[in-house]
């Protein structure tokens, strides 16, 4: 098998193109090289959706939604997904060389990440992705792993680095395992948290699956998963920032921004002779404010890169800051007037023929 045998694989459900991010990914895919085929396991998804996901290269598998789900407290998707995607792998591994899981609304490619699985992967089958603070660290996931995992288990994975729950890849029979394994775990989950990173986290760090592990450091430019790194807002009417609480354990160097080329990349050290560019605060305009050296508390590096310098395959959590998420939707927008023909094409057949 090559890299036509690999799968990105995703589920989208309730939302058109309105739902934050899928523009992005859809682009950021497109552009990347990736050669293997695209899956997305779906519900409720509207004709003129599917009609421009179809275009772009995407199988949609049609899945029952779940019992019971709210657009307020989605809990029940996040169990339901990882249940559709452990079925569709157990009937459908051998078709597959590796196997990526990757979220939607806040994910981009950078680059083709089966390059990076063939150079570098050797002989893990699991390769996960670092938030570079532990469980404990972050609040959000601490909260987490207490609720579905228990405190047995939170006494000794607690010190552990969390492992994004979407964005992680593998050869496809271990992947299917694996969603095998996290479903039985969290199948009966009854509480009001997103069960499916606290279990991934735990399944991923137990047998068989421990052994079969590789968690890459930020700077193999496997992926930059920013959510405790750049996330703040408001909770309750009071500035939250996991950002502020979790820089100072941050394990790895952050990434650096070249604007000209609109990367994000890998970094072994910080230069503060480097512009920087100020972090945005959700809720106010949009000012970009440039520095002209930088500090990583404050905001984020600039270089011009050079071939030496690794650009990050994949980037999750972009939008968590309001100046990187204005950033990161620009670079990656569809042609807007493209978009309105084919919208407009599909509507015209269905006056004409009475179907699409």
């Amino acid at each position: 098998m090559d890299a036509r045998n690999d799968v990105i694989i995703g589920v989208f459900a309730n939302y058109g193109f309105t739902y934050p991010g899928i523009e992005s990914y859809m682009v950021s895919i497109a552009r990347s090289g990736f050669q293997g085929r695209k899956v997305l396991l779906v519900w409720n998804l509207g004709i003129p959706v599917r009609n421009m996901l179809t275009r772009w290269g995407y199988e949609l598998i049609d899945v029952d939604p779940p019992a019971k789900e709210t657009k307020a407290l989605p809990v029940n998707f996040f169990i339901h997904r990882i249940k559709v995607v452990a079925e569709y792998l157990r009937m459908h591994h051998r078709d597959f060389r590796f196997v990526f899981w990757l979220d939607i609304k806040d994910l981009i490619l950078q680059n083709d990440p089966s390059l990076w699985m063939e150079k570098h992967k050797g002989d893990a089958r699991i390769i996960a992705s670092t938030e570079c603070v532990t469980l404990e660290q972050e609040e959000t996931n601490n909260k987490w792993i207490l609720d579905v995992c228990g405190t047995e288990v939170h006494s000794w994975l607690k010190d552990h680095e969390v492992i994004n729950g979407g964005t992680f890849a593998g050869d496809a029979i271990v992947m299917a395992a694996v969603f095998g394994n996290v479903y039985e775990f969290i199948r009966d989950y009854k509480g009001e948290y997103p069960a499916c990173q606290p279990a991934i986290n735990y399944v991923l760090r137990t047998k068989p699956f421990i052994d079969d592990l590789r968690i890459p450091r930020w700077s193999e430019g496997f992926a930059a998963c920013l959510h405790p790194m750049w996330a703040q807002g408001m909770r309750h009417g009071f500035p939250w920032n996991p950002r502020d609480l979790c820089r100072p354990f941050l394990r790895d160097v952050p990434p650096a921004l070249d604007f000209n080329k609109r990367l994000l990349y890998a970094r072994t050290k910080t230069n503060p002779d480097n512009m920087g560019l100020l972090y945005q605060t959700f809720g106010q305009s949009i000012d970009f404010a440039f520095t002209p050296h930088n500090h990583p508390t404050y905001g984020i590096e600039l270089i011009d890169a050079t071939e030496q310098d690794i650009p990050f395959s994949i980037v999750h959590g972009w939008d968590r800051d309001p100046g990187m998420a204005h950033f990161f939707t620009e670079a990656y927008s569809f042609d807007r007037l493209h978009v309105l023909t084919e919208v407009y094409r599909d509507y015209k057949m269905f006056l004409e023929k009475g179907t699409l």
